[in-house]
């Protein structure tokens, strides 16, 4: 039995995200909108993902407020690293949620997701 783990931690003025549901089940990391003073946007500066097995259906979404910044198929089950995401943080407001999903492998796949984040 897999145990589901949604973990946050802090690596300097990096954070870091994690989700590894059961198998059939999205991961899913939501950064709630900020309230704190000063604080402009989230800023998403990595991602790693992957599925125990061949997905049906593999694919991460990032979605900023409303407005999905990132649509990617994942058709493999081998991690995939995404780096250097500064250009779809353009497209993040101030005050705005961030949800970053692996959707669903299908069967008995299980997906993990990592992400490496800033508020600014």
């Amino acid at each position: 039995m897999t145990i589901p783990l949604t973990a946050f931690s802090e690596l300097g003025s990096q954070k870091i995200g994690t989700h590894f549901p059961a198998a059939a089940t999205a991961a899913v990391v939501t950064i709630a909108a900020s309230t704190e003073p000063g604080v402009k946007r989230h800023i998403l500066r990595w991602v790693v993902v992957s599925y125990s097995e061949t997905p049906t259906g593999g694919r991460l979404t990032v979605v900023h407020g409303s407005r999905t910044t990132l649509d990617v198929n994942i058709t493999s089950a081998d991690p995939i690293p995404l780096r250097d995401l500064m250009i779809f943080n353009d497209l993040a407001n101030a005050n705005e949620a961030m949800v970053v999903t692996l959707a669903s492998g299908g069967g008995t796949a299980v997906g993990k997701l990592t992400i490496g984040y800033q508020t600014n």
